[in-house]
């Protein structure tokens, strides 16, 4: 018995995980669900409906044994889906209370499923769990002046903290305005962000040694770790390549090699749908280092957005040249 729809999918796609198998859906509405394994030859097969009074889902036949070749028995996981991934994270975030960072996820994921994630994957299963647990932050920020009035009427002791709030919020709304018309005059391809990044990194690779493996693997030695980069696959073994989708210096250090375009290997999407607007947020971050001391870092994100709604970009449009 499930609760909801909802319910039923979500546990029937973590049993496909937890399984390594994929399941294709047969039939969909709004009283019956039905699905099967992706080998239509396969004879698993699974069928549920919902209650006449009330929404509690039924299943009405499930034929668990698979009958497909073990060729057939995909390890892509493609149900793992942003929205599963941060389903799963939902329970583990409420309880608790500190969200885990998009590496931790990927790591979490490869240890506890088997699954390899990519980097934006892991941050939108992390937005969803958040938003599953706290609700979504647009509604909070726009509840504010009314929680902090209600602060101030309950509890006249607490009037420096909702300055402060006040305050905050006015400060964040100055930003907000600034940094949408930084970004509105950009015409070029990287934020400055990126820009900095990839001339640093570029700089550095100069120094480095290479030699080909063959025409898209390359063993470029920089001294300390060194990196085996796949111009074709995008990665290398230092792992910057694959969750910065930016080039590492050992993958910069090949392109230069190739004589290939830079902007080939930048896998952050740059183009904006009709109507987008840019918005360049910058903040000072927390974070605590392996001695427990707090050091504070300046970071930068790029978002995009139409009548509210908010997308993060990554990228905003300055170019880089090696």
């Amino acid at each position: 018995m499930f609760e909801s729809k909802k319910a039923l999918k979500l546990a029937l796609q973590e049993y496909a995980l937890k399984d390594n198998f994929e399941i294709r859906v047969t039939r969909s509405c709004t009283g019956r669900y039905e699905v099967g394994c992706k080998d239509p030859e396969c004879k698993f097969q699974f069928c549920a409906v919902k209650i006449e009074s009330g929404n509690y889902w039924t299943v009405r036949k499930f034929e668990e044994e698979h009958s497909c070749t073990i060729d057939e028995l995909h390890n892509r996981h493609r149900q793992a889906s942003a929205w599963l991934i941060g389903e799963i994270l939902s329970p583990k975030l409420a309880v608790s209370g500190r969200s885990l960072k998009p590496k931790e996820i990927m790591t979490d994921m490869q240890v506890e499923h088997g699954l390899s994630l990519l980097y934006t994957k892991a941050l939108r299963a992390k937005r969803l769990a958040e938003q599953n647990v706290f609700g979504s932050p647009d509604l909070s920020y726009r509840l504010l002046p009314a929680y902090c009035h209600e602060l101030k009427s309950t509890n006249h002791g607490t009037l420096p903290i909702t300055t402060l709030v006040e305050y905050v919020r006015d400060m964040m709304q100055k930003w907000f305005h600034e940094r949408r018309d930084a970004a509105s005059r950009n015409t070029t391809q990287l934020s400055q962000w990126a820009t900095e990044k990839l001339t640093k990194k570029n700089e550095t690779s100069h120094k480095y040694t290479m030699r080909p493996i063959d025409h898209v693997n390359f063993n470029v030695k920089d001294g300390e770790k060194d990196g085996i980069v796949n111009l074709s696959e995008k990665s290398c073994t230092c792992k910057e390549f694959q969750n910065d989708l930016l080039p590492c210096s050992h993958a910069l250090a090949a392109i230069r090699h190739c004589k290939k375009k830079l902007m080939t290997f930048v896998r952050i999407s740059t183009k904006q749908a009709p109507g987008w607007k840019a918005i360049l947020v910058s903040y000072f971050r927390l974070d605590t280092q392996a001695n427990g001391i707090l050091q504070r870092k300046y970071v930068q994100k790029l978002f995009s957005h139409q009548t509210g709604d908010l997308k993060l970009v990554d990228q905003e449009r300055i170019g880089f040249h090696l």
